[in-house]
């Protein structure tokens, strides 16, 4: 998938990461609302170097909000992603091959019904089967795992929208990936005291 420099991701997405990070929930570029943002203990934006050196970062989704080939659809938001996080370069991967070793994944949900909880996304090994339809606007709820643990979520919510094209869709997907891969972690003044985070 194709590759967006940091450099241009900064100067187009720097308002979706304030939104992103504002609490309470705040409107970013294109309308969109991002809220219920997580980001635990554990999380380090350099962790996708070792995630892309085990293949990537598997992206799974749950309802299709767009009439056309589900793969296209998948590999078209997979490359919004890598386009929009902190840390290193990472490949979203949407059919990975046998010898797929990595346990990172991100499980993106359109439509999720509301008593889904983003840790329930990691906990199961397949994105709910729901009904999406973009004409109706989405709530669009993500989660970033390793193995069956939640590292980082977030739950953002759009107007109607007509296609992955669409200016309000690309800004909510980019939204979403800047509030899932900030740029520091909750544990970086522990590393910068000479600490190590929980558990490392």
């Amino acid at each position: 998938m194709k590759k967006t420099a940091l450099g241009s991701l900064l100067a187009a997405s720097l308002g979706g990461l304030l939104a992103a990070c504002a609490p309470g929930g705040a409107i970013g570029p294109g309308g969109v609302v991002i809220n219920q943002q997580y980001v635990g203990s554990s999380y380090d934006p350099s962790d996708l170097g070792f995630a892309q050196s085990r293949g990537g970062v598997l992206l799974q989704l749950g309802g299709q909000p767009f009439a056309g080939d589900r793969t296209e659809f998948a590999e078209q938001v997979g490359t919004l992603f890598e386009g929009s996080h902190f840390g290193p370069p990472v490949d979203f991967i949407v059919a990975p091959p046998e010898d797929f070793r990595s346990s990172y994944r991100v499980v993106t949900v359109f439509d999720a019904p509301g008593a889904t909880s983003a840790p329930q996304l990691c906990r199961s090994g397949e994105p709910p089967a729901v009904e999406a339809n973009g004409a109706d606007g989405l709530r669009i709820m993500a989660a970033y795992c390793v193995g069956s643990d939640r590292v980082t979520s977030a739950v953002a919510n759009v107007g109607p929208v007509t296609g992955v094209d669409d200016p309000a869709f690309t800004a909510t997907i980019r939204a979403l990936g800047l509030a899932l891969f900030p740029p520091a972690g909750a544990n970086d003044e522990l590393r910068r005291s000479g600490d190590s985070r929980p558990g490392g």
